[in-house]
């Protein structure tokens, strides 16, 4: 009769062979990710170094994205808006292919990475689309600078008006309240 420690010798052993097929057939028909393919920008250099902006490029984003929402600050530099200008890439017909296509510059290096990309479920794929998801429930410049305003007096950030700094004092007055 079986021992169950011969037995347990046998299953281990199946498992063993078994995934040993399944990893070599794998690493051989190809199913491991290629390289990514990136499309170079339409500038003479990145706004980062490559290597830097490969590695922190969200940081980048999620900072210029705070500053923005949180102080009424906009600048250029790390803007989602001014990454898809450079990167997006023309059909034959001179039509922007969405970043976020299938071998595109940012959906190649997340796929090939295995990262979500969720940015263009509301920012747009291309520049000067119509409109992106959000474009209808964006405040205006005016709005953000009353936000920016009531944050300051709340004492939650530094007042940048993001057009015009001049509040009028009715204004002021009501986000004081």
């Amino acid at each position: 009769m079986f021992s169950l420690q011969s037995i347990t010798g046998v299953i281990k052993s199946a498992f063993l062979t078994a995934l040993t097929l399944l990893l070599t057939s794998v690493i051989f028909s190809g199913a491991i990710a290629a390289e990514p393919v990136i499309p170079r920008g339409k500038g003479e250099f990145c706004v980062e170094p490559t290597d830097v902006m490969r590695k922190d490029h969200m940081k980048f984003l999620l900072h210029q994205r705070d500053a923005t929402v949180y102080d009424g600050v906009r600048t250029k530099k790390h803007s989602l808006n001014e990454c898809v200008t450079c990167h997006v890439q023309s059909n034959t017909q001179g039509d922007f292919i969405p970043v976020n296509a299938p071998d595109q510059f940012c959906e190649s290096c997340h796929t090939f990475a295995s990262v979500k990309l969720d940015c263009f479920e509301c920012h747009a794929t291309t520049p000067d689309s119509e409109h992106s998801a959000l474009r209808e429930l964006l405040p205006s410049k005016s709005m953000l600078n009353v936000m920016a305003f009531r944050q300051k007096l709340e004492g939650r950030s530094t007042y940048h008006a993001v057009d015009d700094p001049s509040l009028s004092e009715d204004l002021i007055g009501i986000l004081k309240e």
